[in-house]
């Protein structure tokens, strides 16, 4: 069985976008559930956990929108 070269790429595209968007999941839980894991429910209005909430979700859509350009390039 011979795979083409741009079956080959596109296959590629697919597992490094998959790669990042599950990165990018990773990166949403880590934000919603660290805080939570830490057991002190009392700093949720702190500036830290803004910082690093907003770090989280920022990081989270940066790795989705490298993912979607990875789709983007897949060849016809």
């Amino acid at each position: 069985m011979v795979v083409s070269t741009k079956t080959a790429k596109n296959e590629q595209r697919k597992l490094a976008a998959t790669f990042f968007n599950n990165i990018a999941v990773g990166c949403v839980l880590l934000g919603l559930i660290g805080p939570l894991a830490t057991g002190r429910y009392g700093h949720f209005l702190t500036l830290e956990f803004v910082y690093s909430e907003g770090a989280a979700w920022v990081l989270a859509a940066v790795l989705h929108i490298i993912a979607r350009q990875q789709l983007g390039q897949l060849e016809e």
